[in-house]
């Protein structure tokens, strides 16, 4: 499955050669999903799943778990915000 854009689109891979950063996108790929498997609530992870790896609105994420558009937005606000901050903390450490 591919995800979407935006997912990725963080601005922390610096610019360098198109194999370079394959390689870079790649690692970044397999870091975001390690966030979001270990360190995102179940709820998060569900909503992610749907948002980016199924292409599903918010409207239908909220109709598939029977809560409210502005429950899933919220939820994914801080999903992202969480996965943000991790990306972050990893390139500080680098």
């Amino acid at each position: 499955m591919r995800l979407k854009k935006q997912a990725l689109d963080i601005g922390l891979i610096p610019a360098c050669s198109q194999e370079s950063e394959s390689e870079q996108s790649r690692m970044m790929r397999r870091i975001v999903q390690g966030i979001v498997r270990y360190d995102l609530s179940e709820r998060q992870r569900q909503v992610i799943q749907l948002y980016y790896y199924e292409h599903k609105s918010m409207r239908e994420i909220a109709a598939i778990l029977g809560v409210t558009i502005s429950s899933i937005s919220h939820t994914h606000r801080r999903a992202c915000r969480m996965v943000r901050e991790k990306l972050v903390a990893y390139q500080m450490t680098r």
